[in-house]
């Protein structure tokens, strides 16, 4: 992902990755997620490995049990106000 600047202090992103014609939390094709500081075993997670002034690099993990199939990841930047999904790929 590339920015143009930093990630500042209170800024996050959240993750969702969905899968199938109608993804939900119910019946786990979706999942939603911030960046964590290790990886979960269980659950999806994003874990920062690095950055720098206009890049951040993140590691996304799924669990063993997740649905297989083909999923969109996408990802929702927020610091206190709104902010719109954007997706990042398949």
């Amino acid at each position: 992902m590339t920015f143009n600047r930093a990630l500042q202090t209170g800024e996050s992103l959240t993750f969702t990755a969905e899968t199938g014609p109608k993804p939900s939390l119910q019946a786990k094709t979706q999942a939603v997620f911030d960046i964590s500081t290790t990886a979960s075993n269980s659950t999806w997670s994003a874990v920062q490995q690095s950055t720098d002034s206009s890049s951040v690099s993140v590691s996304i993990s799924s669990p063993a049990n997740a649905a297989i199939g083909r999923y969109k990841l996408s990802v929702q930047p927020a610091s206190g106000g709104s902010a719109s999904r954007s997706t990042l790929g398949t």
